[in-house]
C-alpha cells in the first residue's frame, strides 16, 4: 500500500511538473501526442474513427425509436379510425370488415404513394387532410441500409 502511494505521489508530481491539467478532458491534442508517443495525425485518425463509430452507434438508435414510434402512431390511428366508425355508426361489423382490409389497403397506398392515393381518395369523397408532402424515403435515408 506504501508503493502504491509512493506511485500515485511521483505521478502527482510528474504530472504537475509537466504543466498538464488533471482533467484528461482539458488535453489538447499535442499534449496527449507527447504523453503517449503517438503522432498528432495518428490520434486524429483514431479520434475520427470513434466519432464516426459512435455516430452509427446513435444513428441506430435513432432510426429503432423513430420506427418504433411510427408503429405507435399507424396503431393509434387504427384505434381512432374505429372509434369513429363507432361513434359515427355504432358498427363493430364495420370494424371488423375495416380490420381485414386494412392490409390490402396498407399494400395499396405503399404500391401508389401517399400523395397520390390522397388524391384520388379527395377526389372520390372530398376529403380535405393537412400533410406535408415529401419522399419520405429520401428525407430520413430509409433506403439506404
Amino acid at each position: 500500500m506504501n508503493g502504491e502511494r509512493k506511485m500515485s505521489n511521483k505521478l502527482r508530481r510528474k504530472v504537475k511538473s509537466s504543466g498538464y491539467p488533471m482533467n484528461v478532458a482539458n488535453f489538447t491534442l499535442n499534449q496527449i501526442s507527447d504523453l503517449t508517443k503517438c503522432r498528432v495525425d495518428s490520434l486524429k485518425f483514431w479520434c475520427e474513427a470513434r466519432e464516426k463509430e459512435f455516430e452509427d452507434i446513435y444513428q441506430k438508435e435513432a432510426r429503432e425509436k423513430l420506427e418504433k414510434a411510427e408503429d405507435y402512431i399507424a396503431v393509434a390511428n387504427i384505434l381512432i379510425t374505429l372509434v369513429a366508425i363507432k361513434m359515427t355508426w355504432g358498427y363493430t361489423k364495420a370494424n371488423q370488415r375495416l380490420l381485414e382490409n386494412y392490409n390490402a389497403a396498407t399494400e395499396y397506398v405503399s404500391r401508389n404513394g401517399i400523395e397520390k392515393t390522397y388524391q384520388e381518395l379527395q377526389k372520390q369523397m372530398g376529403i380535405e387532410l393537412e400533410f406535408d408532402s415529401m419522399d419520405i424515403n429520401k428525407e430520413f435515408g430509409f433506403g439506404e441500409y
